[in-house]
């Protein structure tokens, strides 16, 4: 059984999130990735159910969300349902209608979806909505008029840190390393 397995790298997780997309016809999500990319750092593609139902089993500490094909969403319901990590689930298929009624009876699932654009902006909501709900104390009350303002703290306090930590070359160059093998796929 060939799957494109990209990036099964077993790794200490840096992301609060991994996207997984579990369709037999994987190919067509390798050319949306930087799309995806551009919210999430993590994403893993498999074409086998059996390889996604192992990696999930493997999660702890990430939330997971999973874009799902239509064609397999059957195989792997119980899976999904059961598993706290999964926060949402997107099923992708062209015959819309055939899964709408029966993906209402799950929370988890968020829509089904006939195009990877419309899984793109709904994952950008919710990867907003989980971020938000990861955060454990806000300085700022969350509204819309002072999310700019929030970056900018977050930012602030990142570059004070930063800049005004004491460290050496080594400790730098460590850093660098590190942040180079975790978002080396990143562009």
């Amino acid at each position: 059984m060939a799957s494109i397995n990209s990036t099964h790298i077993q790794r200490n997780a840096v992301e609060n999130l991994v996207l997984i997309c579990l369709d037999k016809n994987i190919k067509e999500y390798e050319n949306s990735l930087n799309l995806f990319q551009l919210y999430i750092n993590t994403i893993k593609l498999y074409s086998n159910p059996e390889e996604f139902r192992i990696f999930i089993q493997q999660i702890k500490d990430e939330k997971l969300l999973v874009i799902i094909s239509g064609n397999v969403v059957e195989q792997v319901t119980s899976e999904m349902e059961n598993h706290s990590q999964i926060d949402s689930v997107y099923i992708y298929c062209n015959q819309k209608e055939s899964h709408e009624n029966w993906a209402t009876n799950s929370p988890k699932i968020k829509g089904v979806y006939s195009n990877l654009q419309s899984i793109h902006d709904a994952l950008r909501r919710d990867i907003r909505r989980i971020n938000n709900d990861l955060i454990s104390i806000q300085i700022l009350p969350n509204t819309k008029s002072n999310e700019l303002e929030q970056s900018f703290t977050c930012a602030l306090l990142l570059k004070e840190i930063l800049i005004n930590s004491e460290s050496n070359e080594q400790i730098k160059q460590e850093f660098i390393k590190f942040s180079r093998f975790y978002y080396e796929k990143n562009s």
